[in-house]
């Protein structure tokens, strides 16, 4: 699932309507919401009137070592209660989550506008016994159930390296190590994925290298519209996505989904009317839909759905299917780059933000054949004019012959030129048909060239290729004497991704056609041509986008004290085209307290680094679209008192050529053993 996939609504499913927050109705908005050690800030007072039928927005100050409340800088040698730390007990820090201390020595580096440096002791100078040690920073915040648009904003350094950035125990990705002797590390999140309804934690791992006190510097923002968890937001909020299915293209029908929800917090009762303007190219064919209404009026769709049973916060009306059908080549409009098409929720509502769903189309697939000469079988007296490039007429120093035209030492030349739409995908298939026939008696030394021919005549060898037209010393295009007494006219098409001669077996001018757009023919010189067509095939990505890898992890069967559990994690390819990168990894850091019994998998390489355990596969073989790689099984051991918890959240990373692309979370409960 993409970012943008993971909408609000599909969150209030799976939270209710209560959430995980109350209500504390209008008015004064308090100071800070408690959970646990850490504070979640509130920091704006709101009028009576400013709610009306939404909450109000956030705006969260992340700043280290400073005070959110009196808009000022904390004292060096004070406690930052809005950031946790929890130390390392080999170098004296504790393990449970406390205050941070607020570190202001001259022995710091520089710090960042507004903030000061924060560490789980104020004394910068103590050695450490043990180095190598890693230190969590946390600040909490929370978020109404109908929050939008969130945005964290981040720039932090550390003394030494940052470990990890997490938020609701999910890593977040970032680049650099926030080193203080380099480049801070500055990072924007806006994905919905990371947060959630209720409370949220951001935590740093900070990595102590050199044994000596260590910390973090940040500055930082969290906003996020109709977020206020001290309000009570009760207003329907009808929102409408759409998107398309499959692959579009040139002459056939496609398919768009249009979805209408509530994305409020409170019921919507009333009826739904969606309004979609097809653009230019994109014809209306039917609409299907529980209970939806559809009329059309010169390529304006009006749908009306009456929502009898209302829709409760997060739930969907059924969605409408509007199949169209997309005009061919020849006729679909040459000026449209990009195809988009929207559809319009009609009447007002809490938010008018997402009362649009907009979907949009960047290439479309299909064929069109360029068609030279008529095929009427050498209808006499009815020839068809050529058009050779400016190179052929320069190569050739006799007179050229036309379609159907008759005659000996008289070369048939002809150029094609082939469209490129800004909206048609690459030319990935190409074949050539044509019908011919000898026209003298010593035509055995005829031959068919394809190609490109410069303006001054010269051939382009690289996109070049000949073959004679009969038998001679070697096979031909045709498997006959090429004479005027041996044989009549012939037909064939040819393949221009896969020609053959005794010198160019395979020769391949797809990706000139490609790259050029235009293909030179000549056949010297004693052939009569009757008809010559060129079909090419669009195809969108043409095998050169990025494979989709996804990663999934689940638990074999329930755990139990005392005993062992196993974690499967499968890698497999979701998208359209193989997956040929290596190596890939995964890397997964155990909860607390389970530990490493044992890991592995055909083909997996497996390590331990700090406590995370990385498993290594060469994807020697690539991964066609659809497969996997052989699922890796990691064995832990549970011990027989582990902390009591309702659920284990245990989630594992994959990176591609050092990069992270996926990630996936499993979360399940530790029982009794079976007695």
């Amino acid at each position: 699932m993409s970012d943008d996939d993971l909408t609000r609504r599909r969150v209030l499913q799976g939270i209710g309507i209560t959430g995980v927050v109350g209500v504390t109705g209008y008015g004064q908005v308090t100071n800070g919401t408690h959970f646990g050690n850490a504070t979640v800030r509130t920091e704006r007072e709101v009028p009576e009137d400013d709610h009306g039928d939404r909450c109000p927005p956030v705006e969260y100050n992340l700043n280290t070592g400073y005070d959110q409340t009196d808009d000022e800088l904390i004292p060096a040698g004070s406690k930052d209660d809005d950031w946790d730390v929890t130390g390392d007990e080999k170098n004296g820090a504790g393990t449970v989550p406390r205050d941070a201390d607020v570190v202001g020595s001259n022995s710091w580096p520089t710090t960042f506008q507004d903030s000061q440096w924060i560490s789980f002791e104020p004394d910068s100078g103590r050695r450490l016994p043990e180095e190598d040690t890693q230190y969590e920073y946390t600040y909490c915040f929370c978020l109404n159930e109908g929050y939008r648009n969130p945005e964290l904003t981040l720039t932090l350094q550390a003394d030494d390296l940052v470990e990890d950035i997490r938020l609701n125990g999910n890593p977040l990705p970032f680049s650099g190590d926030g080193d203080f002797q380099g480049a801070p590390i500055e990072e924007t999140y806006t994905s919905r994925r990371y947060f959630q309804p209720g409370e949220n934690c951001l935590t740093v791992v900070v990595r102590d290298t050199q044994q000596v006190v260590s910390g973090v510097n940040l500055v930082g923002q969290m906003r996020a519209e109709n977020a206020d968890c001290d309000c009570g937001c009760g207003g329907c909020d009808l929102s409408v996505e759409k998107h398309h299915e499959g692959q579009f293209a040139f002459g056939e029908t496609g398919t768009y989904v249009v979805e209408v929800c509530n994305d409020g917090d409170g019921e919507c009762t009333r009826a739904a009317v969606v309004e979609d303007e097809l653009p230019d190219g994109v014809a209306f064919a039917s609409a299907s839909g529980n209970d939806w209404r559809v009329s059309v009026d010169n390529g304006t769709i009006t749908a009306v759905h009456p929502n009898p049973g209302g829709l409760a916060p997060g739930e969907c009306l059924p969605p409408l299917v509007v199949e169209v059908e997309i005009a061919p080549f020849e006729e679909f409009p040459t000026d449209i780059e990009l195809l988009r098409n929207c559809a319009d929720l009609l009447g007002s509502d809490e938010d008018a933000a997402n009362d649009t769903g907009c979907d949009e189309i960047r290439c479309l697939e299909g064929k069109h054949a360029v068609q030279g000469g008529a095929d009427d079988e050498f209808a006499g007296g009815n020839t068809e004019a050529t058009s050779p490039s400016q190179g052929l007429q320069e190569r050739i120093d006799l007179p050229i012959r036309d379609f159907d035209e008759s005659g000996i030492n008289k070369p048939f030349a002809h150029t094609f030129e082939v469209p490129q739409p800004p909206l048609a995908g690459d030319i990935c298939e190409a074949t050539l048909s044509f019908r011919a026939r000898p026209n003298g008696a010593n035509d055995n030394n005829d031959f068919l060239s394809l190609g490109l021919w410069h303006d001054d005549g010269t051939k382009d060898e690289e996109y070049s290729w000949s073959q004679s037209m009969g038998e001679r010393n070697t096979p031909g295009i045709f498997p006959v004497q090429w004479s005027e007494n041996q044989t009549g006219a012939h037909e064939t098409t040819l393949d221009l991704s896969d020609l053959y001669n005794h010198s160019q077996p395979n020769a391949d001018l797809v990706s000139y056609l490609r790259q050029h757009g235009r293909l030179d023919v000549m056949i010297h010189d004693d052939t009569e041509v009757d008809y010559m067509d060129l079909a090419v095939t669009y195809c969108c990505g043409d095998g050169t986008e990025e494979c989709t890898l996804s990663v999934e992890k689940t638990v074999e069967e329930p755990f139990r004290l005392g005993d062992t559990g196993t974690y499967v994690i499968e890698v497999c390819n979701d998208g359209e085209v193989p997956c040929e990168e290596g190596p890939i990894n995964v890397t997964d850091e155990l909860p607390d307290g389970i530990t490493l019994a044992r890991a592995g998998g055909n083909g997996w390489g497996i390590s331990q680094r700090n406590g995370t355990l990385v498993a290594e596969h060469p994807n020697t073989d690539g991964l066609e679209p659809g497969e996997c790689l052989p699922a890796l099984y990691i064995e832990v051991e549970v011990p027989e008192e582990y902390p009591a918890t309702d659920e284990i959240r245990n989630c594992v990373r994959l990176f591609v050529d050092d990069r992270a692309t996926a990630e996936d979370c499993v979360q399940h409960t530790v029982t009794q053993r079976e007695r």
